[in-house]
This record gives C-alpha cells, structure tokens and sequence, in this order.
C-alpha cells in the first residue's frame, strides 16, 4: 500500500474552491486564485486577466522565472490567513511584489521583517530601498554606542549603503553623543568647506565656489558622501576652469562628466593631445585617464 503524498501548506493555501476562477501554474505546480481579487490588488493580474491577451483565455497559465515558494508567499499576503514569509526570502518576495504590481503585501511585509533578527543594516538597506518605514525606523534604532564611526567608515556594509541611509545613521550617533557631550569636535576641516559639504545632502545646499571644489571632493571622498558629487560637477563644468583642471580633477575624483568636458575642450583650449603626452602632467593623471587620452589620439 502506497503512502499518501504529503501536500505543502503552499498547495494547502491554493488549493480548488468554489471562490477560485484560474489556475497559475508555476514550476509544473497549481496555484488556484481569485481573478478579482488579484485584479484589484495588481495592475499586473488586472491587465493579465482582462486585458487582450492570450492568457486571458487559457485555462492554466504558466508565470515564469519564480520560484514556487515564494510566488504562493506573495500571493497568500492577500488573504486572510497568509503564509508567514522567512527572513531569507523576505528581500526575494518584495522583488516579486514590485515585478507584479502588488504594494498592499509591502505593509505586512514592512512589520515582519521590522520585527525580525534580520540584521540592522539589511533592515535599513531593505527599508531604504523598497521604501518601508517601519523596518528602516527599526533598522536606524539598533546601531548602537558600539558602532563606532571610525569603524564603520571601513565597513563594507557601511559603504554600500546610500547617502540618506548614511545620514541617518549617522545623525542619530550625533543625537546619542549630544546627550553625553555638549560639542562634537570633526577634527582636520575648515569650518566653511565642511558646512558646505554637509548642506549639499539637505533641502538648501550652499553653492561653493569653483575654487573651493576641489577641497569638498577631498571631504566628500573622507566622509563616504559620494552623493554629493554631481553637485560638485555641475558647478566645475561651468566654470572658467582651464581643461587640463578639468581633465585633472574628473579623473581624480571620477567625474565622467567633468572629464569629457575637459577633453572635448583640448584643442580649442590651444593644448594638443600630442603635447599633454608627451609632459608631465599626463604622467601624473591616473591610468584610466591616460588610457582614455591615447584612446583619442588613435582614432
């Protein structure tokens, strides 16, 4: 006698009733589903089910490039007695409530992994990234005394992070300090530049003169604030600065902008790409922007 199959909560949760109407089939499996209520929920299932369409017709219809768990995972969030998501594939199934249109899951979702031992830095990243409050809120409250800032500047972590979330992890390490010391020394810095750099992430940016440029891409580069470099750029560009400055400080500082604008001026600027070769101030450029020069002389 022949054991009976074990069915999955997944096939359990999908299972034929007399509310389902069509029939996902995702990895050779069947997910029995609502049409209104997808449609309602998902532009996606909306245009999928009433559109003019093939699939509209079809009897079955196969989703592609989704991993069965976790498409059944997205999908439950809907219902009424939804299939608890795990921290592993948390991240996976917020890609697929964004590939199919579905942002009423990103709530249930958001106090899941707000809630969860995920760590702070997935949190904040996560919650930056598919804009959910409530896991970056929780994410920026666990740094604590022990992250200590000169630490975490070398962190990679730290440094994949984006600018918004760097500034409020690091505006709350500020808060924490103020409530022990009065002032916060920021050693090595002119008063002005590093006010300058630091307005240029907020609503009113102080715009900097041509010539101080070069300084704030200096602190931007020691303070991890790659943000603020278009900014930066912008200014140089129209600036009167010569272009061998602008090919000089573009590729220093990696601004491609800035870099093509210097080249693309050369000769007019009365210079020869023969001549910068051939001195040495192209021997003090970095190599990419060697490479690129010699690339223009051999067309």
């Amino acid at each position: 006698m022949s054991a009976t199959p074990t069915i999955s909560i997944y096939e359990v949760t999908f299972a034929q009733s007399d509310k389902t109407d069509a029939i996902l089939i995702v990895e050779g499996k069947k997910l029995h589903v609502n049409k209104a209520l997808l449609s309602y929920h998902s532009d996606y299932f909306n245009t999928l089910f009433n559109g003019e369409f093939k699939e509209k017709s079809m009897p079955e219809i196969p989703i592609e490039d989704v991993k069965f768990e976790d498409f059944a995972t997205l999908l439950s969030l809907l219902q009424a007695e939804p299939i608890c998501p795990k921290k592993e594939n948390a991240e996976k199934i917020l890609e697929l409530a964004d590939r199919f249109l579905l942002p009423t899951v990103k709530f249930p979702l958001d106090l899941f992994l707000a809630n969860s031992y995920m760590d702070r830095y997935d949190k904040v990243r996560i919650g930056d990234k598919y804009e959910m409050k409530k896991v970056f809120d929780q994410g920026i409250s666990e740094f604590t005394e022990d992250d200590r800032f000169y630490n975490m500047k070398s962190y990679s972590r730290y440094q994949s992070l984006s600018d918004k979330v760097k500034v409020a992890v690091l505006s709350l390490r500020f808060r924490r300090l103020g409530d022990c010391v009065q002032e916060i020394p920021i050693e090595d810095v002119n008063f002005e530049d590093f006010a300058t750099l630091l307005s240029l992430v907020g609503p009113n940016p102080i715009e900097p003169a041509a010539e101080a440029c070069v300084k704030l891409l200096e602190l931007a580069d020691g303070f991890m604030l790659p943000g603020v470099k278009p900014y930066i750029e912008r200014i140089l560009i129209a600036s009167d600065i010569g272009c061998l400055g602008k090919i000089w400080i573009g590729g220093k500082y990696g601004l491609d902008y800035l870099l093509d604008n210097g080249l693309s001026s050369t000769e007019s600027g009365g210079y020869s790409f023969k001549g910068i070769i051939s001195s040495d101030y192209f021997k003090k450029l970095p190599e990419a922007t060697q490479l690129k020069i010699i690339n223009i002389m051999l067309k």
